[in-house]
């Protein structure tokens, strides 16, 4: 498994870093002390990897019930290669090469906005890390939870209610931001004044919570009675969460400043007017994963002016790497690619990861000149107007 660092665990790079303020805030990069920051990611091709090495490191926080520690993934800019990239542990038996270099100091004048990842149902929290190298290689720091209850260990040894699990995501989510912002890594520092959300399937229906859409359980009894019946239903079973058990969800979080909603669906389960409040929605859909019957009701009520793209082809996995590293890759078919009659996963990956990173550096990273990459093109159809900058 990876190594658990605490928060003495890289003092000595600390010192080569921006330091933080004592109230948590803006790094000293900020304000003219020390190193300065650059105010925007760069401009460039999203297709590739940018100016930055990635470092990664793992840390842990709190379970929101108390239930042990949940183990988070830190990527971000790095000041220099380290001596040898690292693995991912998956599942206590893969390890998977990575990109990253671990616990190597962060570059202390890379732009360093926070990204916020959430994984799907049987996912674990390194199932998206081309898309989180590619965004850390352009100078973002992006955060990674485990959500328990619904990673693929947990589905593995004991796939059984989900409701409890999936109340407690909105708020394993803003734990982990804050973590990151209070110093759980101390060298690296994300900038201040908000975040981006990025998250994959039942990740997205948590980003939709986290940005304001509110569960509705009748709803969701009604979708599930009805013929036919969404697949949901069957994954998640019963959500019969009482008023105060809907209470204790984690509030929307107003500092995320855009979302980019990864082959969602569970909209039915949602207050229809509450869509309308998510900030600066980007969906990214597969054509062969019924976009009309999911991610299209999900669009349709969303405000803000927002995009959508489609990939010709593409499968629920396939803007993720999780296809690699979890029992999707025997459990789901798109992952076969065109043996099942889908596209080549990592194809359509490509495309989303360059989609996401262009998206951010738009709508959080300060460089309007990445709407180039944003819009139709081959291997998608694109819905809305919103590759503009806000």
């Amino acid at each position: 498994m990876p190594r658990l660092i605490t928060v003495a665990a890289l003092a000595l790079a600390a010192c080569a870093g921006p330091k933080a303020d004592s109230a948590g805030g803006a790094p000293d990069g900020d304000t003219g002390a020390g190193p300065q920051r650059e105010e925007s990611v760069p401009d460039g091709d999203p297709n590739t990897l940018g100016p930055y090495a990635v470092g990664v490191s793992t840390f842990a926080i709190d379970d929101l019930l108390g239930q042990g520690r949940v183990e988070v993934e830190l990527w971000y800019p790095a000041a220099a290669p380290g001596a040898a990239r690292t693995t991912y542990s998956a599942l206590d038996v893969l390890e998977l090469p990575a990109g990253a270099y671990r616990d190597v100091p962060p570059d202390p004048e890379a732009p360093a906005f926070l990204v916020a990842f959430s994984h799907g149902l049987g996912g674990i929290r390194q199932q998206n890390y081309t898309m989180a190298e590619r965004l850390a290689s352009w100078g973002y720091v992006v955060v990674s939870a485990d959500h328990p209850g619904t990673t693929t260990r947990d589905l593995l040894s004991n796939y059984g209610e989900l409701k409890e699990a999936l109340l407690r995501r909105p708020g394993t989510v803003i734990a982990a931001v804050d973590a990151v912002y209070a110093g759980a890594v101390p060298a690296v520092q994300p900038r201040e004044g908000g975040y981006g959300f990025v998250g994959h399937s039942l990740g997205a229906v948590t980003g939709m919570i986290v940005g304001g859409a509110v569960i509705d359980p009748e709803a969701y009894q009604r979708a599930c009675a009805a013929d036919p019946r969404p697949v949901a239903c069957e994954l998640i079973g019963p959500i019969d969460a009482t008023p105060e058990e809907l209470a204790g969800i984690a509030p929307p979080d107003p500092r995320v400043q855009t979302f980019v909603l990864q082959s969602p669906s569970g909209g039915f389960a949602m207050e229809p007017a509450s869509l309308s409040e998510i900030a600066v929605p980007f969906i990214q859909h597969g054509e062969r994963d019924d976009p009309a019957g999911t991610a299209q009701p999900i669009f349709d009520l969303l405000g803000g002016d927002p995009s959508m793209a489609i990939y010709d082809g593409g499968g629920h996995n396939a803007p993720t790497d999780i296809c690699n590293i979890s029992v999707a890759a025997v459990v789901a078919p798109d992952c076969d690619g065109p043996a099942a009659g889908y596209a080549e996963p990592d194809a359509v990956r490509a495309l989303s990861v360059a989609h996401t990173v262009a998206w951010l550096g738009v709508h959080l990273g300060g460089q309007p000149a990445l709407a180039a990459h944003l819009g139709p093109g081959p291997g998608l159809v694109w819905t809305g107007g919103a590759a503009d900058s806000r």
